[in-house]
């Protein structure tokens, strides 16, 4: 099951990169979604409630290989006390949350502060 989140988080994240290439001819682009924002939440509300399809780059094969390559990352970990798997996991998730943070559209924060704040200054 934490192989399946990683590789859900993982394959979000390919998509807004996919996504984001602005060199792309039209046909290259097929059917990507356009997405007010990268954030995970705006990326799957398109795929499930909008039912906007995967860009074409993003195949079952290419969903396989990834989580195929996250599996044997994830059995690398030794039984360490503190740099284990699970610590893998809750790094990965925190990186995800911040991402959404910095990502996220300001409307969509219902009203809550927004990082995107935090990092506009940052060069």
């Amino acid at each position: 099951l934490t192989v399946e989140r990683i590789t859900s988080l993982f394959l979000i994240r390919l998509v807004a990169l996919v996504s984001s290439r602005s060199r792309m001819s039209p046909s290259e682009k097929g059917n990507f979604p356009s997405y007010t924002d990268f954030s995970t939440t705006t990326i799957c509300r398109s795929a499930l409630v909008k039912k906007a399809p995967w860009p074409k780059p993003i195949t079952t094969a290419l969903i396989m290989n990834l989580r195929t390559y996250l599996r044997r990352i994830l059995e690398q970990y030794n039984g360490v006390y503190y740099h284990n798997f699970e610590h893998a996991y809750h790094v990965t998730i925190s990186t995800n949350k911040l991402l959404d943070m910095m990502l996220l559209e300001d409307g969509e924060t219902n009203g809550k502060s927004s990082a995107r704040g935090i990092f506009a200054s940052i060069p």
